[in-house]
């Protein structure tokens, strides 16, 4: 268990090597504000105890612990400042008296570690992003990134909020648990008074924006999501459920500003939404299975990183944003997927969950529960003996012309850990994890993998067909609902007359029987459909939803269509898709080593 008794924070300068002017300040008379997520030090056997000079708060639910730390002058931290925005630390210091005392249970040992000074200080070369608490030894315990900063250059005050707060590998090792490194605990919050410029000096890494203050929105727009460097485990319900949130990173590199509106700030509400799935891919037969979706994260600051511009609600032409785990698990920010239009990018507020009355107020969102409103992965999903796990990203940005690199997916292996999931990510791969399942530019003559763009939308689809022993065809498809808002509620594929079909199936994200797709099996077709019930269509392949489907039947591999038809009407009223089908050719005829003069009819065919 985690026990925090009081903090102390201090900085140490770093050289001034630099070049382009940019003002250096200092942020003094600092307060800190700590919030531990309850649910994470629960499932990790960590603990917080009260000491009696730390006042600490907890939410309605008492899932969240807050307190509150002071940093009074003359300590302070130095940072460098370019058009009024934040850049980066240089060097300084916050320090307040300790202790600081931890203590970890684990199923091998207890482990209780004070320290009676602990110190703040950057965490890199100048201009650092991310500060680190340090003991009196210097050994980093926690490091705190994805900061959020603002700098108000009239009111002279820094805040750099929505930190992550993540255990650092020197203290994972003192508490014996190296599966802790790198997990964030919670979030910190940092607030100070910053004097006048004390200096100004030449810096040769600084990037002076060619304009920070009057946007252009109508160059096109092309938002890339460059990094997802965090996947964590925040809640668990032991045998049943997972809640998973992630940490994420991206960059304009469009032509064009991109309006990053606070919801309610603004008419029209314009602002980036974050959502991610995870998947596996079966060990048996290498069906791609959705297994966990999230609702949506509405973004709502900028912090304008590497491009010379301060932060705020503008993403300029050039500059990056980021969220860490702590940000993106916030209940304040997260709403259900259906109130927002992915192809348009637009958010219907009126009667959303934050505007139920539709006056135009924020209403505080209603309580909820550590899973709520998160990525929810059934457990037992994720202990499948030999399966492959894929996590995927999305921003949904208004008016973006490429939204496969604002996709992103990384293979993570997923083991629990005593009582907590640790996702351990290899690859960091562009574009949706559909693409890891059969690539876009395979060779294979048995995949395919293809997306079909539409004025309303694009869905993609993939395939995988493998010859078995006795020569029948095993058909596995992947269709991905990117961002078709008409939703998809059928799907055909043809068969030729004669054709024995056998293990029809289909699978859906959840492990709900009820809300299976009904089969029927004809002379000419196999044919999915969602169930309706009370004549609406339940289930559906709706936006960044994906559904399998498969079967095996003896016949060869060629280029056909599936049909698919859209929920809602409008036209074109049926999609038709270039994929791999079953041929009009038997199995039977190679299996048995026949050949004819007919044989080069048959593989003219096939592709």
């Amino acid at each position: 268990m985690l026990s925090l008794v009081g903090l102390a924070l201090a900085g140490a300068a770093h050289a001034d090597d630099a070049a382009a002017d940019t003002a250096v300040r200092t942020a003094v008379d600092a307060t800190i504000d700590v919030y531990l997520s309850a649910p994470i030090l629960e499932d990790l056997g960590l603990e917080l105890r009260q000491a009696p000079d730390l006042r600490t708060t907890q939410d309605e639910r008492g899932r969240r612990i807050r307190f509150q730390l002071t940093a009074p002058a003359p300590w302070a931290l130095r940072f460098t400042a370019l058009n009024d925005g934040f850049q980066g630390f240089v060097g300084g210091a916050l320090e307040l008296p300790g202790p600081l005392v931890l203590r970890g249970d684990s199923s091998s040992r207890e482990t209780n570690l004070r320290f009676d000074r602990v110190v703040m200080r950057p965490v890199g070369d100048r201009d650092a992003v991310t500060l680190g608490l340090f003991d009196a030894d210097g050994a980093l315990l926690f490091t705190l990134d994805h900061i959020h900063s603002q700098l108000d250059v009239a009111a002279n005050r820094l805040e750099l909020r929505n930190m992550d707060l993540r255990v650092a590998p020197a203290l994972a090792e003192r508490l014996g648990r190296t599966e802790l490194i790198g997990l964030s605990l919670g979030g910190v919050d940092l607030r100070a008074h910053t004097p006048e410029p004390s200096s100004v000096i030449t810096n040769p890494n600084a990037v002076v924006a060619g304009g920070c203050s009057t946007p252009d929105f109508t160059l096109p727009i092309d938002v890339a999501l460059t990094t997802i460097s965090s996947i964590q485990q925040v809640a668990r319900e032991a045998g049943v459920r997972v809640a998973i949130s992630p940490s994420a990173t991206l960059e304009n590199v469009g032509q064009g500003d991109v309006p990053w509106y606070q919801a309610f700030t603004t008419p029209s509400d314009q602002h980036p939404y974050l959502v991610w799935s995870m998947y596996r891919i079966e060990p048996d037969d290498g069906t791609l299975r959705q297994i966990g979706q999230s609702n949506v994260k509405h973004a709502f600051y900028s912090i304008n990183s590497g491009c010379g511009c301060p932060g705020g609600q503008i993403l300029w032409v050039g500059c990056g944003d980021t969220y860490g785990v702590f940000t993106n698990d916030n209940p304040t920010w997260l709403a259900p997927r259906g109130e927002v239009e992915a192809f348009t990018g637009t958010w219907n507020r009126c009667g959303s969950l934050f505007d139920p009355d539709c006056n135009g107020v924020r209403n505080s969102a209603p309580t909820a529960d550590d899973f709520d409103r998160r990525m929810v992965v059934e457990e037992p999903d994720l202990q499948v003996a030999g399966a492959q796990y894929l996590f995927e990203s999305w921003y949904i940005v208004q008016e973006d012309i490429n939204i496969l690199n604002s996709m992103r997916h990384r293979a993570v292996n997923a083991n629990l850990n005593g009582s907590s999931w640790i996702f351990s990510p290899t690859s960091d791969v562009e574009g949706p994890a559909i693409d890891s399942w059969v690539s876009q530019t395979t060779n294979d003559p048995n995949e395919m993998n293809r997306m079909f763009t539409t004025a309303e939308g694009a869905v993609q689809l993939a395939v995988r067909a493998t010859v078995l022993p006795d020569s029948r065809t095993r058909f596995r498809y992947a269709l991905m609902n990117h961002d078709f808002d008409r939703r998809v509620r059928q799907v055909r594929i043809p068969l030729s007359v004669g054709a024995a079909v056998t293990d029809v199936a289909s699978w859906d994200i959840d492990n709900d029987p009820s809300n299976d797709w009904t089969v029927s099996v004809t002379a000419d077709a196999v044919i999915w459909t969602a169930p309706v019930s009370e004549g609406v269509g339940v289930n559906e392949i709706d936006w960044n939803t994906l559904h399998s489907f498969g079967f095996t039947v003896d016949r060869t591999v060629t280029t056909g269509q599936m049909t698919v038809t859209p929920s809602e009407s409008g036209a074109p009223s049926e999609l038709s898709l270039i994929t791999l089908v079953p041929s009009g050719v038997s199995a039977e005829v190679f299996s048995d080593s026949f050949e004819s003069a007919t044989t080069g009819a048959w593989s003219s065919t096939t592709n």
